[in-house]
C-alpha cells in the first residue's frame, strides 16, 4: 500500500497528469473551480487517512459540504457526488487488491451500495477470465472430469450451456477490454 499523505499533490502521477491510480477529486460543494479548491483523494489508503483529507478540506471551508467531482481509475463506475469517502476507500482497496474487473463488478451490480456482495462475489465466486461464457462452460465441464467421445463433443454447444446459465441467474458476466470475468452465483 502506498505511503498515507495529507498532500494532494502526492497522489499525482510523476507525468502531472493526475492521479494513476483510483482516486476522487473532493471539493468544497459551493466552490465555482472545483479542481482549484479540491483534494485528490488516494483511495489506496487507508480509509481514516482518506477522513482526515476531507476533514483538512472542511477546515479551509467550513461552511461546504463535499462533493465527488471527478475520478479516476475507477472504471465505469458511477459515483453519486455525495457518497462516503470511507466506501471510496474501501472501494480503492479492493481495487488494488482485485484489479480494475473489481470496478466493473461493482457497477454491474448498482454502484457503491453493493461493495459487500461485490466482495463476496470476488472472493467466493470468482471462475477466471475467459474469451467467451462459452470457453468457461468447456472448462468446467473439463473440470468436472467428465469425458465425451471425440465425435459427440462437436454437438455440444458451450456458447447456449453458458447463456443459460446465465439466463438462469448462476453466472455474472463482467466484460472488461474484451475478456469476460465470471462469476459464479449461488442462490440460497
Amino acid at each position: 500500500m502506498r505511503s498515507a499523505s495529507l498532500f494532494p499533490e502526492d497522489c499525482a502521477d510523476t507525468g502531472g497528469g493526475g492521479p494513476s491510480h483510483p482516486s476522487v477529486l473532493v471539493a468544497p460543494g459551493s466552490s465555482s473551480d472545483p479542481t482549484g479548491t479540491g483534494v485528490w483523494i488516494d483511495l489506496t489508503q487507508d480509509s481514516a487517512i482518506c477522513e482526515l483529507q476531507v476533514a483538512a478540506l472542511l477546515q479551509r471551508h467550513p461552511s461546504d459540504t463535499p462533493l465527488v467531482v471527478e475520478t479516476v481509475g475507477l472504471g465505469s463506475l458511477s459515483v453519486p457526488p455525495d457518497a462516503s469517502v470511507a466506501d471510496l476507500a474501501d472501494c480503492g482497496a479492493s481495487i488494488l487488491e482485485h484489479g480494475p474487473v473489481f470496478a466493473e463488478l461493482l457497477t454491474t451490480l448498482g454502484g457503491l451500495a453493493h461493495l459487500d456482495t461485490a466482495r463476496a462475489l470476488m472472493t467466493e465466486s470468482y471462475q477466471g477470465a475467459f474469451r467467451s461464457p462459452g470457453e468457461w462452460a468447456q472448462h468446467l465441464f473439463a473440470a468436472a472430469g467428465t469425458e465425451l467421445e471425440h465425435p459427440l463433443e462437436r454437438y455440444i454447444s458451450w456458447e447456449s450451456l453458458a447463456q443459460d446459465a446465465e439466463l438462469a441467474g448462476s453466472l455474472l458476466d463482467v466484460q472488461l477490454d474484451g475478456v469476460h470475468h465470471l462469476f459464479l452465483v449461488c442462490e440460497d
